[in-house]
């Protein structure tokens, strides 16, 4: 069993493979607004789809499943997800923050354990040093909801690894959910 993560942007795909799946592919159409999943050359899922919309495919050898991936609404929540910190990672308060860094450090700690923070004004993100995780985990953070567009694009700039998700994705994101320009979509050196 797979399960794969379809990212869609404005450029239309005519029959494109999903993941690595043998049997199950997928086309495409930003215009008309038309995701379309094929298993075995046919047609088993049609649904409406926009630009910056995700979709997880479950791939098990028999038909696919195909469900809308849950993308956050409240901003923080979306920052913090873009920047792979998933729920069980975030606070809403810095009291929250200091608390949950307390119990992770009791809960990651080995020998030559390290963390460390990327900090602003209205931001706290803090990674440490797992190489069971490629060297780097996301621990915790927080983020006020008054952070300004000027303050993502520095706490993004900050991640020079960039994102996990496509770009293409990632700017539809920000357009739609964050009102980003294109101009300060290109003040973000990942993209």
């Amino acid at each position: 069993m797979a399960t794969q993560r379809l990212y869609l942007g404005e450029v239309p795909v005519k029959m494109a493979q999903v993941g690595n799946s043998m049997s199950t592919y997928y086309s495409y159409w930003p215009e008309k607004k038309i995701l379309e999943i094929y298993w075995k050359e046919r047609v088993v899922t049609r649904c409406r789809a926009l630009p910056g919309d995700a979709f997880v495919v479950i791939c098990n050898g028999t038909k696919p499943i195909v469900n809308a991936l849950g993308i956050p609404y409240r901003k923080v929540d979306i920052i913090a997800w873009l920047l792979s910190y998933y729920q069980q990672s975030r606070a809403y308060t810095l009291e929250g923050y200091e608390n949950l860094m307390k119990t992770r450090r009791k809960s990651f700690w080995w020998w030559g354990y390290e963390d460390w923070e990327i900090r602003g004004e209205n931001y706290i993100f803090a990674l440490c040093n797992r190489q069971d995780c490629g060297g780097v985990f996301h621990i915790a953070c927080y983020v006020n909801p008054k952070i300004t567009k000027k303050e993502m694009i520095e706490l993004f700039n900050h991640f020079e690894r960039g994102f996990y998700y496509p770009s293409y994705f990632v700017k539809e994101i920000l357009k739609k959910r964050l009102n980003f320009t294109d101009a300060e979509i290109a003040q973000i050196k990942a993209l």
